[in-house]
């Protein structure tokens, strides 16, 4: 056997540092989903009954004619549902730790809700935004690239949101508004929120949505809405939103 106690070996300098708590939330996210999907698999005959009523948030009133999408956790169906004439609806389906439930109606903003197994206990109130003239909805996750009006990949899951709203809303009539903060040359910030509700309305319009739809305008960072004192607050002033005109 050769003999290794006169060798020298040479290790490269790389050092590699493992991070035991990023393994620990993978494990234990792991875990939860494993023992959630064994949960559904070991209870695949229990099921469980969700009832609910769909209201006006600013009137109360109920909205009746809606689509509610049910999809529980961990499976690949969901369910449809269509309220009655008192705004409720009920689903009979299978157990699951919890459901995403997607409320649309004509008129409305569409809404989304997480309701875990335990609130099914009662009756579920689900309340939706009205479309109403003068009402102003933040795109909050309309990015762009800094400085740029090239839109993140991201941006499209919510555009895609105002395409089905515009559709299935016809007689709708926005304004893009364009944001930025007050960092920099007044009005090349006038300018880039501009290019940007530009980009945006290019994307509606090449989805379908009719131009003279869609107005568009940009402020620069005319019209905050938080203090520009800091990023955390400066980045609710880099925004995109539309403001109902007609409807």
């Amino acid at each position: 056997h050769p003999n290794y106690t006169d060798k020298v070996f040479e290790l490269p300098d790389t050092v590699i540092v493992f991070d035991e708590n990023e393994f620990i939330k993978s494990d234990a996210g792991k875990a939860e989903k494993a023992v959630s999907e064994s949960s559904l698999k070991a209870s695949n005959e229990l099921t469980a009954i969700i009832r609910g009523k769909v209201l006006d948030v600013e009137s109360d009133d109920v909205v009746s004619n809606s689509k509610v999408t049910i999809q529980p956790a961990y499976l690949s169906q969901s369910f449809d549902k269509q309220t009655d004439g008192q705004g409720t609806f009920s689903a009979t389906l299978t157990a699951a730790p919890h459901y995403m439930i997607t409320v649309r109606a004509q008129g409305y903003m569409p809404q989304e809700f997480r309701i875990d197994h335990d609130s099914l206990s009662q009756d579920l109130s689900l309340k939706l935004t009205p479309l109403k003239v003068g009402t102003t909805v933040n795109l909050d996750n309309v990015l762009f690239s800094q400085g740029k009006a090239t839109m993140l990949e991201q941006s499209y899951e919510d555009l895609d949101k105002v395409v089905e709203i515009m559709r299935s809303n016809p007689n709708l009539i926005i304004e893009l508004a364009g944001h930025t903060d007050n960092r920099g040359i007044a009005k090349m910030n006038l300018q880039l929120s501009q290019e940007r509700v530009a980009s945006v309305k290019a994307y509606l319009v090449s989805k379908g949505v009719d131009a003279d739809r869609i107005e568009g305008k940009g402020y620069g960072g005319l019209r905050p809405i938080a203090s520009n004192k800091s990023e955390e607050t400066r980045k609710m002033n880099r925004r995109v939103e539309f403001t109902v005109l007609k409807n």
